[in-house]
Formats: C-alpha cells, sequence, structure tokens
C-alpha cells in the first residue's frame, strides 16, 4: 500500500518492510513444519511474531491509511481481491488432496486490511471521540468472543465468531482487527498530521534502511508471491 503524498514517509515504509521480512520467515518456519520432514522448534520470539505480527501489520495499515486524502477504497478492493485470489488457491489445494484443511485461507490479514480500508473510507468522516469509542469496543468485543464464544454457524468468523472445532491457516476476524485498524489510523493522524518524516536521520540513505523502504513498498507484491513459492519449497524439501 502506497501513500498518497509525493514525500513518502520512510520510517513507515521501513517498518512495513520489517514486518513483511518477519511475516517471510514466520511462515517460511511454518510451511516447513507442517509440510516437511523437518521438525520446528518455536522460540518464545517468534511465537510472539505468530501472536501478534499480523496484529501490529493491520495497526500500521490503518496508520498508512489515515495518510491518504483518497483511494482508500480502491486499494482496499485490490487488496481485498488479493485475498479472496489466495482464499481460491487454497481451497483448491485443498480439495485436490495435496494437503489437509489447516491450509485453508477464509478471512485472512490481506482480507481484514481490505475491508478495513473500505470501512474507513466512510468512518473516518465520523468524529475522532466516535472512532475512538468504535476502537474500543471492537477490539473488547472481538477478544471477549474469542475466550468465551463459540458459535454453531461455520459463516461468522469473519466476524470473529467461531465454531468449534475451527481449523484455518489465517485468521484475522473484523473484530478485533477492525478496532486495531481504527487506532492506528487515529495515531496517524496525531503523529503525522503535516504528512512528513518524524525521523529525519540520515540512516534513511542506508542500504539496510533502503532495503527495508523497497519490501514496504512493495509488501503485497511481496506477499502474494511468498505464499505459493513457500508452500512449493516446503514440499519439495
Amino acid at each position: 500500500m502506497k501513500l498518497d503524498t509525493k514525500k513518502r514517509i520512510w520510517e513507515l515504509d521501513a517498518a512495513r518492510g520489517i514486518a513483511i521480512i518477519c511475516v517471510l520467515i514466520f511462515h517460511a518456519f511454518y510451511f516447513l513444519d507442517h509440510n516437511s520432514s523437518l521438525i520446528i522448534t518455536w522460540s518464545p520470539f517468534w511465537y510472539g511474531i505468530k501472536q501478534y505480527g499480523g496484529t501490529f501489520f493491520v495497526f500500521l495499515s490503518g496508520l498508512c491509511a489515515s495518510l491518504s486524502s483518497k483511494n482508500n477504497y480502491k486499494r482496499g478492493f485490490v487488496v481485498l481481491g488479493c485475498g479472496f485470489v489466495l482464499t481460491i488457491a487454497s481451497f483448491a489445494i485443498f480439495l485436490s488432496g495435496l494437503d489437509n484443511e489447516t491450509i485453508r485461507i477464509q478471512w485472512g490479514v490481506l482480507h481484514m486490511i481490505g475491508f478495513a480500508m473500505i470501512a474507513y473510507g466512510a468512518l473516518r468522516k465520523l468524529p475522532d471521540w466516535i472512532q475512538l469509542l468504535l476502537a474500543i469496543v471492537i477490539i473488547g468485543l472481538g477478544y471477549y468472543w474469542l475466550l468465551n464464544v463459540r458459535v454453531e454457524s461455520q459463516w461468522l468468523f469473519p466476524l470473529g465468531l467461531r465454531p468449534y472445532p475451527f481449523y484455518t491457516f489465517d485468521c484475522f476476524p473484523i473484530c478485533p482487527h477492525l478496532g486495531w485498524f481504527l487506532l492506528g489510523g487515529q495515531l496517524g493522524k496525531r503523529l503525522y498530521k503535516n504528512k512528513e518524516s518524524l525521523l529525519k536521520w540520515k540512516c534513511k540513505d542506508s542500504r539496510v534502511a533502503k532495503l527495508l523502504c523497497f519490501c514496504g513498498r512493495n509488501s503485497l507484491i511481496i506477499y502474494m508471491l511468498h505464499m505459493p513459492l513457500f508452500y512449493v519449497i516446503a514440499n519439495l524439501i
């Protein structure tokens, strides 16, 4: 996702770059663990990435969306469409018998970010205090449902209401993640009201920073390409 600014805010690109690299490393280990003969031992760090890395990415996407004065709808539909492409591909793998149902991507991070960007196009017109209240309610409701509620319906999982048992590779329900997206938007409006970088350091011109920024600017393409690539490599191993 690119910002609608003539001068890009490099630290946000770099933060997205770090996030997508962590996703790549985590998914590499995940596919090796589930689709190869290798045995992977998860360290506390990577367990934390598994638990909270996706939420951070959603939050960061909300922050970036707040800096774009237009095209959130268009970008949202593009990201959502990419999510459904992965859904179709994952179900094709499952139905072909090549993998079990844990590979199915039903409502993953791309679905969530795409939906949130579309919703944010309308919700950003609300007063800030209403957006903050709505974010807190959505987050609280999402975690309450996760810990305390199970339903019989198989089709309410995008909202955060899951049946038991429930198997999926990647699940980022609207509750609580739309709330994290809205909180990111509120933070972005306050930190970057002038739409200028807050970290005007020389290190932004270093090779590492440039690599991270490149990954951040192209995070959607990298995400779409790495899934089939990692899956094939893990099965070959």
